[in-house]
């Protein structure tokens, strides 16, 4: 039976912790900004190195970003792009990618997935918004996200109701079954949202070294690698993408065989299967 510990001791061990770490952290201002210096240069020169090499999954992402914007330059008359939301969110998520890595090196992966929560809750957002308002220019698809935001269909469990992907997408599975998109999406966005509110759970106690811990003060208080942790967050960052790249591709239909082209090897690696079986269900068809 695991030792019980008082909240008090498990704090004396967290700030105990954190001093190895940072001496200055308990000492004045200058001596902790030395230390904290140090510290980081140590984490970016050292990194992840208890994680698995996969972290470096994200490049894959970042470069097929990249490409599809590259992409969409030759396109840049067409109207369907220059007045697209997904078009504009994709940038932003091509830049949240960068970010990604910044605290996937920092070991901030509960940041991590309140990020890629906002990355899909953006994404799916901005396709509704074009694909319902096809012939609406930028000024007036911001209207009818000032009207959805009003009616409180904006955001979240809402959103996806008013869209039912469902409707709009159908992929079999590996056994000729129809996959519940809109099913799937909540379950994702539930997920992530777990690590955005504060939660009881948060306090049940958890075993470490035949200690029980009241607290999870390593993971979410100091900058130290949790391989557990880093492999959810890279699980849900290769989900949450395989969603953008479906959304892209549906609605960029005449360009999504050009875009598919060039990152398909990317989502092969990714495991973003809900984008390769979207791309070859038109290519049975063809």
């Amino acid at each position: 039976m695991p030792a019980k510990r008082d909240i008090y001791s498990e704090f004396q061990v967290f700030a105990r912790r954190l001093q190895s770490l940072i001496p200055g952290a308990g000492s004045n201002q200058d001596e902790f900004e030395k230390d904290f210096s140090l510290f980081l240069r140590k984490l970016g020169t050292e990194g992840l190195t208890t994680c698995p090499p996969e972290n470096l999954f994200w490049h894959h992402h970042f470069f097929a970003c990249r490409t599809i914007v590259g992409s969409f330059v030759h396109f840049k008359g067409e109207k369907s792009v220059t007045n697209s939301m997904v078009f504009i969110r994709l940038l932003e998520i091509e830049r949240l990618l960068l970010e990604y890595r910044i605290l996937d090196r920092a070991c901030s992966y509960y940041s991590i997935c309140r990020q890629l929560r906002f990355m899909m809750e953006s994404i799916v957002q901005a396709y509704y918004v074009d694909m319902e308002y096809p012939k609406l220019d930028l000024q007036g698809k911001i209207r009818i996200l000032k009207r959805m935001k009003k009616a409180k269909n904006a955001i979240g469990g809402s959103l996806f109701r008013e869209m039912d992907l469902n409707k709009r997408i159908k992929i079999e599975s590996h056994d000729g079954k129809e996959i519940d998109l809109t099913r799937l999406i909540k379950t994702l966005y539930r997920e992530l949202s777990d690590t955005v509110h504060p939660d009881y759970k948060d306090y049940v106690p958890f075993s470490e070294n035949g200690e029980e811990h009241y607290f999870d003060w390593i993971s979410r208080c100091i900058l130290v690698p949790n391989p557990k942790l880093s492999g959810y967050s890279l699980e849900k960052l290769n989900q949450v993408m395989d969603i953008v790249y479906l959304l892209v591709f549906d609605n960029f239909r005449v360009f999504a065989f050009v875009i598919f082209g060039q990152i398909e090897e990317v989502l092969s690696k990714t495991n973003c299967l809900l984008s390769l079986r979207y791309i070859r269900s038109f290519e049975k068809k063809s």
